[in-house]
């Protein structure tokens, strides 16, 4: 089974001040629209039917109608896109238009 992060010690004022230090930079990607604060989504498609999270299969993309928090949901900042894109069609176009998968606070 994938070991999933632990972020469960960041409160919600990392969470805004790292949303806050990131925004200007994720929102000048190609098709960033928003950014917010949350729990992390998990595609309905990579629980199991007793409800245990194991993600196989292709990776669709991520949205608000495919996806939920759950109980292992962990905080992280929310990165809405007008419209999904591959990485390797980001990687493609000569720019850094890929959202990171992490961030690090000056803080560590």
């Amino acid at each position: 089974m994938k070991t999933l992060p632990d972020f469960s010690q960041l409160s919600l004022r990392d969470l805004v001040e790292a949303r806050d230090l990131f925004h200007a930079h994720l929102i000048n990607k190609k098709n960033v629209i928003a950014t917010a604060v949350g729990r992390y989504l998990l595609r309905q498609s990579d629980f199991d039917d007793n409800g245990n999270y194991r993600p196989a299969g292709p990776r669709t993309p991520r949205t608000l109608g495919n996806s939920a928090v759950s109980g292992i949901s962990w905080p992280c900042i929310l990165v809405f896109v007008r419209e999904w894109a591959e990485e390797k069609d980001l990687i493609g176009t000569g720019r850094a238009d890929i959202i990171p998968q992490s961030i690090y606070m000056p803080d560590g």
